[in-house]
């Protein structure tokens, strides 16, 4: 029988994701853009070019996020952290249409009127169109 692999992320992790998702986008009223935020996260882990080898190095990292280890972890933010990382992990063992809902190429994002805005380039004029199919329910 085969071995199983390793995790790509711990229960820390999500409680991590949970906690950022509370202090980015607990005002925005759509899930997908909260998941988005998560998707960020991991954009930026994935990025070759970043110092950062761990989610709580890209989390934690300075000037980057809002992460607060004191804010509460709600069950509806553990659970969507949860599946944001299980989609990951299953794209990293090669799955396909996992239901990623922001390319890996989009690394930032800004909120405001109740929105998050993500995009490729640090305080761009041009932002993800959520032309992708979304798994979630808004």
């Amino acid at each position: 029988m085969p071995a199983e692999q390793p995790k790509l992320y711990t229960e820390a992790d999500i409680d991590m994701l949970a906690r950022l998702i509370y202090t980015e986008a607990r005002g925005v009223e759509s899930t997908t853009e909260q998941a988005a935020v998560v998707w960020c996260v991991l954009n930026r882990l994935d990025n070759p070019n970043r110092l950062q080898k761990t989610i709580a190095d890209v989390v934690t990292a300075p000037y980057q996020f809002d992460y607060r280890p004191w804010v509460p972890i709600t069950e509806d933010f553990k659970a969507l952290a949860q599946d944001v990382l299980e989609r990951w992990e299953r794209e990293k063992c090669s799955a396909e249409d996992v239901g990623r809902i922001l390319p890996a190429e989009y690394q930032y994002f800004e909120g405001w009127g109740g929105r998050n805005w993500f995009s490729v380039e640090w305080k761009s004029d041009e932002y993800w169109d959520w032309s992708l199919p979304s798994p979630y329910e808004d």
